[in-house]
């Protein structure tokens, strides 16, 4: 007899969720379960459905004296929760919209939802460290950032709540010490000049020099539109996701794309790019004639990196050159299986609630 044992982790990631603005009058008219009607199947498909939390949720607190101020109520992040949503960045530029309070009750109501944040925290010890998530045999620990400079972001300090702003020498010694005790590092990160489709070289080398710290997945956001896909030392660099539920309203700003892969022992397999149209703030599965537009958007985006694509019906997975699908192995293969609590204040989370 031959006890064939398989680990997997399916994991889904998409940009910016805004829950404010025209999306609060798109809820409040529709509701919110009718606003993921298209995607909720593909969301609730996965062990962890990752997105950027593009505002405060929160009902109280000082709103700060910004031109855009951002705020969602508690009831809509339920909703988002019960599509599938799991796991919330709140590293960016608007969740602290709402002043130390709002953004203290939006990790209370992220908590409450049952769900899990990454970027943010009661004081900044807290907000550096990642969330550990361990699922299907497959461990993975995923750091949320905000690397922006913008002096409305109001970083976590010794004694104030806030998200992770990028200190890259710490964040690598927090990369070096978790990579024995996982399978795999994530890192979301908001960054970026808005409505630029490609990546400044300052963000590639910085991109760069995170995988060689041990990063094995980075997924950016913040620019509102969707940037290349950049293979590095195999390793997977998505530059910008773009929106997902947004009420910006240029084609270019509307163009989007789900990614999505299964991570197991021996590597990342079936490394997918789901187009998506956003059509009255609502992410949609395009038809065929849309779907090639973003598909042959990110194809030519991602061109000057290099990387390879191939096309199986309406489905565009990243591959080699000669056309075979895109198997990232797994170099980390013999850490450590047995994972403590390591700094005595890691949350690990087995098998997060959907």
């Amino acid at each position: 007899m031959v006890l064939l044992i398989l680990f997997s982790l399916r994991f889904v990631a998409v940009g910016d969720i805004l829950l404010d603005r025209g999306v609060r009058r798109y809820i409040n008219k529709n509701g919110i379960k009718s606003l993921f009607s298209d995607v909720d199947s593909i969301i609730k498909s996965a062990d962890v459905s990752m997105c950027n939390l593009e505002s405060p949720i929160t009902k109280t607190g000082i709103p700060v004296n910004k031109p855009y101020c951002f705020r969602g109520e508690p009831e809509y992040l339920e909703g988002v929760y019960r599509t599938g949503f799991n796991v919330f960045n709140i590293a960016n530029n608007h969740t602290i919209d709402w002043g130390k309070k709002g953004f203290l009750n939006t990790m209370r109501n992220i908590e409450r939802t049952g769900g899990y944040y990454t970027g943010g925290g009661r004081f900044q010890k807290e907000a550096e460290e990642p969330l550990i998530i361990s699922h299907g045999g497959i461990t993975i620990a995923i750091f949320g950032a905000v690397d922006l400079f913008d002096p409305e972001v109001v970083k976590a300090l010794k004694y104030r709540p806030g998200p992770y702003c990028l200190d890259v020498k710490s964040l690598e010694r927090h990369i070096k010490f978790i990579r024995p005790f996982v399978d795999y590092i994530i890192l979301t990160i908001h960054w970026g000049k808005e409505y630029e489709p490609f990546p400044e070289q300052e963000q590639v080398e910085l991109a760069h020099r995170l995988v060689d710290a041990g990063v094995d997945i980075i997924i950016g956001h913040h620019p509102h539109v969707l940037q290349g896909v950049e293979i590095y030392k195999n390793k997977i660099i998505l530059y910008s996701l773009g929106n997902f539920v947004f009420d910006q309203k240029k084609d270019y700003q509307r163009e989007t794309v789900m990614f999505r892969c299964t991570l197991t022992k021996t590597g990342i397999k079936d490394i997918e790019f789901v187009p998506i149209f956003i059509t009255d703030c609502q992410p949609e599965i395009p038809d065929r004639k849309m779907s090639n537009i973003i598909k042959n958007r990110i194809i030519a985006l991602s061109s000057i990196f290099g990387t390879g694509f191939m096309e199986s019906g309406e489905r565009l997975f990243l591959c080699k050159r000669a056309g075979e699908p895109l198997i990232i192995q797994n170099s980390h293969i013999e850490h450590i299986l047995i994972l403590t609590n390591l700094s005595g204040k890691v949350k690990i989370i087995q098998s997060p609630k959907k």
